[in-house]
C-alpha cells in the first residue's frame, strides 16, 4: 500500500540558487541516438558540492509483438527521494504521444523526441526524466506509454544530484552507417554537468561502443529472437563532465543500421 511507504523530504525545486556561503549547481544532459538530443537539468543549491553519480540500473526490459505500453519493476533497495530517473525508450518509427508514470505518481518530462524512418523501418528514441517526490519501493512499477509498435525497449537509470527536468542544451542526428554522433550541442550553461547519450539503433544482437569519455549504461533489445533489422535496441551511454563547452554523443555500431542520436 503506498501508505506504507517512509516520507522523505522533497527536494528544492529552485532553478536559481538561493543566497549561500557556497552554491552549487549541476546539470544533466541527455543524447538519444537514432535521433539526437542533448538535454541539462539543474541541481539544488547546497553548502557543499552537489556529487553527480550513477547509482544503479533500475531495470531494463523489452517487447515484441504489437503494443503500446512497457514497464520496468523498481528492484530491491528502491529509489530514493531526491534522485533523477532516467528513462530511453526506442520505438518503431510511430507517430504519437509518449508518455511515463510509477506507482509513486511522481512527474515525468519529456526530454527528447527524435524519429529515423517511418512505418517498421528504422527507430523512434526518446528520454524522458523525473525528479523523484515520493521515494519508490522494491516492486513498485515505471510504465511507458507509447504508439501501437511491434517493438519497444526500455532502460531506466538512477541518478543523485541534480534536480528537476529542464533541459540545458540539446543536439539531435539521425543517419545510417557504423558511426553515430548526436552532433554538437551549443555551450553548456555550467561546468558540472551529468552528460547521458542514448542510442536507438534499427537492430538486435549487435555490439555498440560508446565514444571516447562514456561509459555504457544497460542495454536492451526488443526481443531476444529475429533477424537485426526485425528489431530495435535501446543504448545509453553517460558522462560526467566538469567543465563548459560542446558536447557530442559518439559511437561505432557493429553493422551499418539506422540510428538516431539525441
Amino acid at each position: 500500500a503506498r501508505s506504507q511507504k517512509t516520507a522523505a523530504p522533497a527536494p528544492a525545486r529552485l532553478l536559481q540558487p538561493a543566497t549561500r556561503v557556497k552554491t552549487y549547481t549541476s546539470h544533466l544532459s541527455v543524447r538519444t541516438i537514432v535521433a539526437g538530443l542533448l538535454l541539462g537539468l539543474a541541481v539544488a543549491p547546497h553548502e557543499a558540492a552537489a556529487t553527480i553519480a550513477f547509482v544503479k540500473n533500475v531495470g531494463t526490459n523489452g517487447i515484441t509483438g504489437g503494443t503500446s505500453s512497457i514497464a520496468v519493476t523498481v528492484p530491491a533497495g528502491g529509489v530514493a527521494a531526491g534522485n533523477v530517473l532516467i528513462v530511453t525508450l526506442a520505438i518503431d518509427p510511430s507517430s504519437g504521444a509518449v508518455a511515463a508514470t510509477d506507482s509513486g505518481g511522481n512527474t515525468y518530462t519529456l526530454l527528447a523526441d527524435v524519429t529515423n524512418g517511418s512505418g517498421t523501418t528504422g527507430v523512434r528514441t526518446v528520454a524522458l526524466a523525473a525528479e523523484v517526490g515520493t521515494a519508490l519501493l522494491a516492486g513498485d512499477l515505471i510504465a511507458v506509454t507509447h504508439p501501437t509498435v511491434s517493438d519497444s525497449p526500455v532502460s531506466v537509470s538512477e541518478f543523485p544530484g541534480l534536480v528537476g527536468a529542464v533541459a540545458d542544451q540539446t543536439s539531435t542526428a539521425t543517419g545510417t552507417g557504423t558511426a553515430s554522433s548526436s552532433g554538437t550541442t551549443p555551450s553548456t550553461s555550467q561546468a558540472n554537468e551529468l552528460l547521458v547519450g542514448v542510442t536507438g539503433i534499427e537492430t538486435r544482437g549487435e555490439t555498440f561502443t560508446p565514444g571516447a569519455g562514456f561509459t555504457a549504461l544497460a542495454s536492451a533489445p526488443s526481443g531476444p529472437t529475429g533477424p537485426p533489422t526485425s528489431s530495435v535496441t535501446i543504448r545509453p551511454a553517460y558522462q560526467i563532465v566538469s567543465a563548459t563547452g560542446g558536447y557530442a554523443a559518439t559511437g561505432t555500431l557493429q553493422s551499418s543500421r539506422r540510428w538516431g542520436a539525441p
